[in-house]
């Protein structure tokens, strides 16, 4: 087999954001959902606990960690100046770290220079926007090779993680329908052996859990982020009686909607890192 038939087409589709934010008081809150496709941060200074997919993540200096479609984060700066670089970017055939290896390490010095170098030709003034673009993705692609070595990642899935992420994806597109493990059957030609064997491999979780994962997820940040009513919002997620919203939301969150709603009206919200579909 030729180079070039293992190579094909770049694993990138599209670099959504190149950023350096930066934290300055010690005890900030803030909350947050990350960005659609991937995003990942290098911490430069400081330190940070959060929590993410119920697990519990303390971030220091030199420390790495990806997230992949449209995650809830809460936190909070333990160390100050917590200043830090991050990086969003679309690709269909990558996959994010397993859940358990989302935060890692890797060279400080090297990580720096070259998210330096990214960061610093995105921020370029733009005299060609053609040499620039080229120069942003030999950046990024920089960027992958070494946060792939670092973190010893697999590059891609195998065909059964593959479709995971594919049963994910088009739930996403279709979360306000409700799907169950037979409908997901029907739809995919696989076992339902099958289905929790790749969800487990992918993310960790049962494939019912992991969807209703997600369904919580995004109703958090539309709580926070939206004026909609809670009933709009538990129908926008999928939810078609509000009794089993409110049920299932407060046993992943310890709050009932209305509670989060209002849970911490002081914190600030890290706006550079926050999207809504």
């Amino acid at each position: 087999m030729s180079q070039n038939s293992i190579v094909g087409s770049s694993p990138i589709e599209d670099i959504v954001l190149v950023d350096k934010l930066q934290l300055l008081k010690l005890g900030h809150r803030f909350t947050a959902m990350s960005l659609p496709g991937h995003l990942v941060h290098l911490v430069l200074s400081g330190s940070v606990t959060q929590s993410c997919n119920g697990r519990e993540y303390t971030l220091k200096k030199g420390d790495m960690i990806w997230y992949f479609e449209n995650e809830w984060v809460e936190g909070a700066v333990v160390e100050a100046p917590l200043i830090f670089y991050t990086v969003n970017f679309i690709s269909s055939t990558l996959i994010p770290p397993p859940e358990t290896r989302r935060v890692f390490k890797g060279n400080f010095k090297e990580a720096k220079s070259i998210f330096k170098a990214l960061y610093d030709q995105w921020n370029t003034d733009v005299a060609d926007p053609f040499f620039w673009k080229l120069r942003v993705y030999e950046k990024m692609h920089s960027l992958l090779v070494f946060l792939y070595n670092e973190g010893e990642f697999t590059y891609r899935a195998g065909a059964q993680s593959l479709l995971w992420w594919k049963i994910e994806n088009q739930f996403r597109q279709d979360i306000t329908q409700t799907i169950t493990l037979d409908d997901l059957v029907s739809r995919f030609h696989v076992s339902a052996s099958t289905i929790a064997r790749v969800c487990q491999e992918a993310v960790g979780l049962s494939p019912i859990r992991r969807l209703k994962q997600i369904r919580l997820g995004m109703a958090c940040g539309l709580l926070k982020y939206s004026d909609k009513r809670i009933t709009e919002i538990a129908q926008r997620v999928g939810y078609s009686r509000i009794h089993e919203f409110s049920r299932d939301f407060k046993k992943e969150f310890k709050v009932s909607p209305r509670e989060w709603r209002l849970k911490n009206p002081e914190e600030e919200r890290l706006s550079s890192s926050v999207t809504m579909r």
